[in-house]
C-alpha cells in the first residue's frame, strides 16, 4: 500500500496534468452544470469527457511535458509549447468556430459562450502560474533571506500592511457615499489601525513564545484553554482603556458608540482571536520541525553514504592485493601488466569513488577493465560475455555500484568452480531506467552470509534510490543471477 502511495505522490509532484483536469473540473462543476443545466452523474460525465476531448492537446502536452523536455532539442520544445497554449488559444476564438460551423458541446452555446477561448485562457494563466511558481522555488531555494521569513516575519508584515489597506477601504465607502474625504481623518483612521494591530501583534506573539510551548505542549489543553481564558480577563481592560485614550487623544469619534475593545465584546475578541490563531502557530511549527527533520535526515543519509563508499576502498584492496599476491607465488610473466592495470582500477577508485556521479562509459569500462584483470589470473576456462543495449553512454550513476554483483560472482561462484565457468552481464537502459543482469556459473555448497560488498551495495541503494531500485537474487542448481533495476526519477 506504501508503495502505491509513493507512486501517487511522485505522480503529482513530476506531473503537472492534474493541474489542468482540477480546471476542467472546475468549470464543468462552477459553470457548465450550472448555467446550461445537468444534475445528474451523467451529465457531469458527459461534460467532463467532452472537455477532455476539446483540451486533449493541452492535456497531452502536460502528461508528456518531462519525456518532451529530455527529447526535443530547447527550441523545438518551446515552439511546440507556443502552439499548445498561445496558438491553441487563437483557435479556439468563438468567431474560428461560428466559421466553422462547429458546436462541440451540442447544446452548449460555444460561440455565444465564449467556453472555449475562455478555458484555453484559463489553461495559459495556470501554466503561466506554474512556470512562475518552478523559477520562484529555483531563485529561491538557496536563498538565506527566505530562508529566515518565518510566521513572526508574516505577521509584522501585515500589521504594517492592513492599516493602509483599512483606510483605503474608508476612502472606497467615502467615494461610493458621496462624501469628501478629509487626509487628517484617513491618518486618524490609520493611527487606531496601527495600534489595534500591533495589539494584536503582542496577543499572537504571548500566544506563540508562552502559551503555546509552555502550556498547551507541556501541561496539555485544560493548562492552555486556561491560560488563554486568563490572559483574555487580564488585557481587556488594559486595551480597552488604551484604546479610549488614543480616540479621545487624536479626536476620532468612534464609528459605533462601543469602543473598539469594550466588556464583554473585548474580552471575546481576544479570545477569539487566540483561538484562531493557536492552529496556524501549530502548524509552521509543525512545517519547521518537519524541515529540521529532513534536514537532519538528509545530512545522516549523506554521512552514512559516505562511510559507505569509503568502505569500499579496503574492501577493493583486499580482493586485487590477493590476486596479486597469487600471480607473484607464481612468479607470472603477466605480474607487471597486471600491477599497471591494478593501479589504474585503484585509481578509478580511489578518485572517481569520491565523486557523487560518474558517466556510464566510465563505470562500464571499469568493469570490463576488473574482469580482464580477473581473467588474467584465473587457470580455468571463463566463458565472458556482456551485453550492452544503452542509448546514451553519458548517462550519470554513482561510482562502483555494480562492481560488487561482479566481485560476489568471482568470489563465490567462478574462482571455487572446479570445472569450466561462465560469467554473463546485461546492461540495458531504457527510457533512464537501468537494468543490471550478472548471471554466473554457481556449485552448491554449505550456506554463507552476505559479504561486505552485497551489504554495502544494499544499504547504498536504499540511501541513494529509495522506493526506486528493486534488487532480486536467483539461484539454481548451477547458477546464481543478481538482477538490479535502477528506476528513474
Amino acid at each position: 500500500m506504501n508503495r502505491y502511495v509513493k507512486k501517487i505522490e511522485h505522480f503529482l509532484l513530476t506531473n503537472t496534468v492534474w493541474f489542468f483536469f482540477t480546471s476542467i473540473l472546475l468549470i464543468v462543476t462552477g459553470w457548465l452544470m450550472p448555467d446550461f443545466g445537468g444534475e445528474t452523474w451523467r451529465d457531469f460525465m458527459g461534460y467532463t469527457f467532452s472537455m477532455i476531448v476539446q483540451f486533449s492537446p493541452i492535456l497531452l502536452f502536460a502528461f508528456f511535458r518531462n519525456y518532451l523536455r529530455e527529447k526535443l532539442p530547447t527550441l523545438g520544445y518551446w515552439a511546440l509549447w507556443f502552439m499548445t497554449f498561445i496558438g491553441f488559444l487563437f483557435l479556439n476564438h468563438p468567431y474560428v468556430y461560428e466559421m466553422l460551423g462547429i458546436n462541440a458541446f451540442g447544446s452548449i452555446p460555444m460561440h455565444d459562450g465564449f467556453i472555449p477561448f475562455i478555458m484555453c485562457g484559463l489553461f495559459l494563466l495556470t501554466e503561466l502560474v506554474l512556470l512562475s511558481n518552478n523559477f520562484i522555488v529555483q531563485k529561491t531555494s538557496g536563498s538565506s533571506f527566505f530562508k529566515k521569513i518565518d510566521l513572526d516575519h508574516i505577521m509584522f508584515l501585515l500589521v504594517i500592511i492592513i492599516p493602509f489597506v483599512q483606510a483605503q477601504g474608508m476612502k472606497v465607502y467615502l467615494d461610493a457615499a458621496n462624501k469628501p474625504l478629509i487626509i487628517s481623518e484617513m491618518i486618524k483612521v490609520i493611527a487606531l489601525g496601527y495600534f489595534s494591530f500591533f495589539s494584536g501583534f503582542l496577543l499572537y506573539l504571548m500566544n506563540r513564545r508562552f502559551l503555546i510551548p509552555s502550556l498547551l505542549k507541556k501541561k496539555g489543553i485544560v493548562y492552555y484553554g486556561a491560560g488563554i481564558f486568563a490572559v483574555s480577563l487580564m488585557a481587556s481592560p488594559i486595551l480597552t482603556q488604551m484604546t479610549n485614550s488614543l480616540q479621545a487623544l487624536i479626536g476620532l469619534k468612534p464609528f459605533t458608540e462601543i469602543p473598539v475593545f469594550f466588556g464583554r465584546q473585548s474580552y471575546f475578541n481576544i479570545l477569539i482571536f487566540l483561538i484562531i490563531t493557536a492552529p496556524i502557530i501549530i502548524f509552521f511549527e509543525w512545517m519547521k520541525q518537519s524541515k529540521a527533520i529532513a534536514t537532519l535526515e538528509k545530512e545522516k543519509s549523506e554521512t552514512e553514504l559516505n562511510l559507505l563508499k569509503q568502505q569500499i576502498n579496503p574492501h577493493f584492496f583486499f580482493n586485487t592485493l590477493n590476486n596479486l599476491y597469487a600471480l607473484s607465488l607464481t612468479k607470472d610473466e603477466q605480474t607487471p601488466e597486471v600491477i599497471l592495470q591494478l593501479s589504474e582500477l585503484m585509481r578509478y577508485v580511489i578518485y572517481k569513488g569520491k565523486e557523487q556521479e560518474v558517466s556510464l562509459k566510465e563505470e562500464v569500462k571499469y568493469i570490463e577493465d576488473y574482469i580482464q584483470l580477473q581473467e588474467i589470473r584465473l587457470a580455468k576456462k571463463l566463458d565472458f560475455k556482456f551485453e550492452k543495449d544503452i542509448g546514451d553512454l553519458d548517462i550519470k550513476v554513482p561510482p562502483l555500484l555494480f562492481i560488487n554483483l561482479v566481485e560476489n560472482a568471482f568470489k563465490h561462484g567462478i574462482e571455487p568452480a572446479q570445472s569450466d565457468c561462465f560469467l554473463h552481464l546485461r546492461l540495458k537502459c531504457i527510457d533512464g531506467n537501468l537494468t543490471f543482469v550478472c548471471k554466473n556459473s554457481f556449485e552448491e555448497k554449505e550456506n554463507t552470509t552476505d559479504g561486505t560488498g552485497l551489504k554495502n551495495l544494499k544499504r547504498r541503494l536504499e540511501l541513494r534510490f529509495p522506493e526506486r531500485h528493486e534488487l532480486e537474487f536467483k539461484e539454481s542448481k548451477n547458477s546464481f543471477t543478481a538482477n538490479l533495476v535502477l528506476l528513474k526519477k
